[in-house]
């Protein structure tokens, strides 16, 4: 593993859904030239990929990783139509986990794969019962984020993982303030604010806050005092896992 790798988070990507919607896009979204058809490999689909999204994802600045049961298929059929290099692939095992209360038959496999690192998993199947077991099983970041299989990627589905990838540096600072003033300790209860999140990592909520605009007290945890407004521009609040 080169230096620093571990730093970069994993982006786990799915094909089917997210790639290739289960509705036409519009044309002015389709994929290549006549070259690039997918009549001609004998999968018309594949007309529904947009190499767009291959640059897309590039930007971001993760590690791609495929994560979807084309397996090595993704590199050899999907990947040129995106204009993506070769990525590594999550190979699944022959049998299945015992999973029970709905959680995703990747979710287990996925977090174990991660080894810790911090990660994205896009995808049209993952549900709050993925997030859930995350959460409580993953001592790294990660966003579990759902993708419109009708749809396919779009801006809003890129927008918000760029806005956690930015913001994660700060929740690393963040953290290790918390330990400092927590003693280590969890807390046990909070007191959440109103209105919409962003995004949620590990026992993290982080919202944005408007430049001159206070918080409301209500927003401050009751077990510990360790919200702290960081320079992006992010406030975090403990929660209990």
């Amino acid at each position: 593993m080169a230096p620093g790798t571990r730093d970069v988070p994993l982006i786990f990507l799915d094909v089917d859904g997210p790639l290739i919607p289960f509705k036409a896009r519009l044309s002015d979204r389709a994929g290549g030239g006549p070259s690039d058809s997918g009549a001609e490999s004998g999968n018309p689909l594949l007309d529904r990929l947009d190499p767009e999204d291959g640059r897309r994802l590039l930007a971001l600045g993760g590690q791609l990783v495929w994560a979807t049961t084309w397996m090595s298929e993704a590199n050899e059929v999907v990947a040129p139509r995106l204009r993506l290099p070769e990525l590594p692939v999550v190979v699944w095992p022959d049998e299945d986990e015992d999973l029970n209360g709905g959680l995703h038959w990747k979710t287990v496999f996925l977090t174990r794969w991660a080894a810790g690192r911090a990660f994205v998993w896009l995808d049209d199947e993952v549900t709050d019962v993925d997030r859930r077991w995350v959460l409580a099983h993953h001592p790294g970041q990660a966003l579990l984020h759902r993708v419109d299989p009708y749809v396919g990627l779009s801006e809003a589905d890129f927008s918000e993982v760029r806005q956690w990838l930015e913001a994660r540096p700060c929740l690393v600072d963040l953290l290790e303030q918390a330990r400092r003033c927590t003693g280590g300790r969890r807390c046990s209860s909070v007191s959440l604010p109103p209105g919409p999140f962003r995004w949620r990592s590990s026992s993290w909520w982080a919202s944005p806050c408007a430049p001159r605009v206070a918080c409301p007290p209500t927003w401050e945890p009751r077990c510990c005092a360790c919200t702290h407004r960081t320079a992006c521009g992010y406030r975090f609040l403990k929660v209990p896992r």
